[in-house]
């Protein structure tokens, strides 16, 4: 033992150096196996656990961020025991001599704590807000203060941003506050678009209330929630929260007289929710257009007919302007039939046919206040014309192929029973016929 340490000790400055290159990649590649070999268990894992309570979701997390750290931690681990094996044999006098090990365990630090903080950036923003691009610009950021941190010149940048002073406001702020205030402007307002959106899943799944009142609370919460972290990120940066009194005169007068249709529509939008004139899944008729309204957004609504042509309103047309609802109180809707029959003809049996031909139709309703009613409506000059009236509770699926039902089995029913449905016959006179 003693002769091997004596060998060791007499290594030069570059045997040591190739010593901690061999070191560092015998641990990146021991990492790089163990990483796969239990990270590919970690996965499986996660995946029997599944997502669908909080305690399997919180299990799947921790599964998830050990499956990050898996590799920097074995690597980290391996360097030490060589770093310990090499001081034990007399090789390293201290561990101040081992620079390049030094960076190799700044960079397996840094590496898992990238991966982990990028793991809760998008469990707590959400991939809308923490898309490619941010996640792109978060990385380089990091590594970029990571480069400065092992370099031991990121103390010097922070000092030099602290002492820099931009001349905002009555107070100076500085380049650094300016800095974590727009982090944390950007970290608030996507965590507050994330319980936004968490409230928005919660609020219409509750079924038991109506849709109008649903969509009002989710735009309330959604609203108040970038505002809280608006507020929240202004704050943290230094800015007097006092100045957004001017900008708010500032803004009130461009939209008395730059913006009004956007104001109105925008107010109108809530108008009509509050106030339930219309509502999601009403079928109206607006400027000729009669169709379901599908969507009511903050400066329009949409509506779309029967032949899935989509029209956009203005909110604003629902408040200033004449809307026929067509299910306001009652989503009832009233249709006529009209038919003839010969003169010849038993009416009394054409009557009772026609009622026949209607009640037996699933979709007409049959209940109080909506019962069908039939009657003989003129005497025409080629018939007796009889009109029946009857309700449906969808108008909605349209009324084309209830119209129809109904005629062919009054035209088979009149048929069967020998009554003549009269139509206009033409009597063509030949004057001069010419000679055979």
């Amino acid at each position: 033992m003693e002769d091997i340490t004596s060998v060791f000790a007499s290594v030069g400055d570059g045997r040591l150096i190739a010593v901690q290159f061999a070191s560092i990649v015998i641990a990146v590649l021991i990492g790089i196996a163990v990483h796969r070999l239990l990270g590919a268990r970690l996965k499986a894992l996660g995946l029997r656990i599944g997502g669908a309570t909080w305690q399997r979701r919180v299990g799947v997390l921790g599964l998830s961020t050990l499956y990050d750290i898996l590799f920097s931690a074995t690597s980290a681990a391996l360097l030490s025991l060589f770093v310990q094996t090499l001081m034990r044999l007399g090789m390293v006098a201290a561990k101040s001599d081992l620079f390049f090990v030094h960076i190799a365990y700044q960079i397996f630090f840094a590496w898992a704590i990238l991966l982990v903080l990028m793991r809760f950036l998008s469990l707590i923003l959400g991939s809308r807000f923490f898309g490619p691009g941010v996640k792109r610009v978060v990385r380089t950021g990091f590594w970029v203060l990571a480069a400065l941190q092992m370099l031991d010149i990121l103390p010097d940048v922070v000092d030099w941003m602290r002492s820099c002073q931009l001349p905002i406001g009555t107070d100076k702020l500085t380049v650094w506050a300016l800095l974590v205030g727009f982090i944390t402007l950007f970290v608030a307002l996507g965590i507050a678009v994330r319980i936004s959106s968490l409230c928005e899943k919660s609020i219409m799944g509750m079924h038991d209330l109506e849709m109008n009142t649903r969509v009002v609370f989710t735009r309330l919460c959604r609203v108040a929630f970038l505002v809280l972290g608006t507020l929240v990120g202004l704050s943290s940066a230094g800015i007097d929260l006092t100045i957004l009194s001017v900008f708010g005169g500032a803004l009130g007068v461009g939209i008395g007289f730059g913006m009004q249709k956007i104001a109105s529509n925008y107010i109108s939008g809530f108008i009509i929710l509050c106030d339930k004139s219309v509502k999601i899944g009403d079928m109206v008729d607006v400027a000729g257009f009669t169709g379901i309204i599908t969507q009511i957004n903050t400066r329009y609504s949409v509506l779309r007919n029967t032949s899935g042509e989509e029209m956009i309103v203005p909110n604003e047309n629902f408040v200033t302007g004449s809307v026929r609802n067509f299910s306001l109180t009652d989503a009832a809707s009233l249709i006529t039939l009209d038919v003839s029959c010969a003169y010849e003809s038993d009416v009394d049996e054409a009557l009772r046919i026609l009622s026949e031909c209607v009640m037996t139709e699933p979709r007409v309703l049959k209940g109080p206040g909506h019962s069908p009613w039939f009657a003989v409506t003129e005497f025409a000059a080629s018939g007796i014309n009889l009109r029946a009236a009857f309700w449906i509770d969808d108008p909605r699926r349209g009324t084309v192929v209830v119209k129809s039902d109904i005629f062919r089995k009054v035209l088979k029913a009149y048929q069967q029973a020998g009554i003549e449905i009269p139509y206009d016959k033409l009597d063509v006179t030949i004057k001069n016929p010419p000679a055979a």
